[in-house]
C-alpha cells in the first residue's frame, strides 16, 4: 500500500511539475508572440509613416503655443510635417530660454500666394495650401490638414489608412461628415489621397470653377 502511495505521490508530483512547465513555457511562448507582432506592427507604421504628408494652418499670434505643442507632440510622428502661415522679416521665435531668436526653428512652409490670415480667407489659404503641396510635395500617399488646436492619434490614423489600400487608385477625402452633403469640418482634420490632392487641385487653380464652389 505504501509503494502504490508512493508511486501515486511521484506521478501526481511529476505530472503536476510538468503541467505547470508547460504552463510557463506556454506563457513564455504567447509574451514572445506578442512582442514579435508589436515590433512587426511597428515596422509596418514606420513603413507607411514616410508617406503621410502633414500639414497645419496656423498663423504668427500662435506660432509660439499652440503650433509649437503640436510639432513636439503629434507632428513629429508624421513622414513630414510643416506649419503653413504667412511669413515676414519681423516674425521671432523664442528659445529654450525665453530669449528671441531671429531664425524660428518650427518647419513653417512659405507659400508666396497665402492671403491674410483671417477667418474669411480660411478656404483661400486651404486652396492655396493644396495647389503648393500638389506641385512641390507629390510623392506622398496621404495628405492630412488640421488646425493648430487639433491632436491627432498618428498611429491610429495610420492603421486606418493601411486598411483602405485596396481601394487605391480613388481619389478619396476621409473626415467626419457633418452634413449631407458629404461636408467634413476641416477643423477636426481631414485626409485626402494622392489622387485627392490632384484631382482637386486641377479643379481650384481654374478661379472661375472656385469662386462657384465657394458659393
Amino acid at each position: 500500500l505504501n509503494i502504490r502511495r508512493r508511486c501515486y505521490y511521484l506521478w501526481y508530483s511529476t505530472s503536476v511539475q510538468s503541467m505547470r512547465l508547460i504552463i510557463f513555457f506556454g506563457i513564455i511562448l504567447l509574451i514572445f508572440k506578442l512582442i514579435m507582432l508589436t515590433r512587426r506592427e511597428t515596422c509596418w507604421l514606420d513603413k507607411y509613416r514616410s508617406r503621410l504628408f502633414c500639414f497645419v494652418l496656423t498663423n504668427e499670434a500662435n506660432l509660439e503655443n499652440r503650433a509649437r505643442a503640436v510639432y513636439e507632440t503629434w507632428g513629429r510622428r508624421c513622414g513630414r510635417f510643416v506649419l503653413v502661415t504667412r511669413l515676414n522679416s519681423s516674425i521671432k521665435c523664442k528659445n529654450e530660454n525665453g530669449k528671441s531668436v531671429g531664425k524660428c526653428e518650427l518647419p513653417i512652409e512659405n507659400i508666396p500666394t497665402l492671403p491674410d490670415e483671417t477667418y474669411s480667407h480660411l478656404s483661400d489659404k486651404v486652396r492655396a495650401s493644396l495647389i503648393f503641396f500638389n506641385k512641390y510635395y507629390p510623392n506622398y500617399d496621404w495628405y492630412l490638414k488640421a488646425d493648430d488646436d487639433t491632436y491627432i492619434i498618428v498611429e491610429n490614423l495610420l492603421r486606418f489608412l493601411i486598411s483602405t489600400i485596396k481601394r487605391y487608385p480613388k481619389p478619396l477625402l476621409y473626415g467626419y461628415r457633418f452634413r449631407e452633403d458629404y461636408y467634413v469640418s476641416g477643423g477636426a482634420g481631414y485626409v485626402l489621397t494622392r489622387q485627392a490632392v490632384d484631382l482637386l487641385s486641377s479643379y481650384i487653380k481654374n478661379d472661375s470653377i472656385y469662386s462657384d464652389c465657394k458659393l
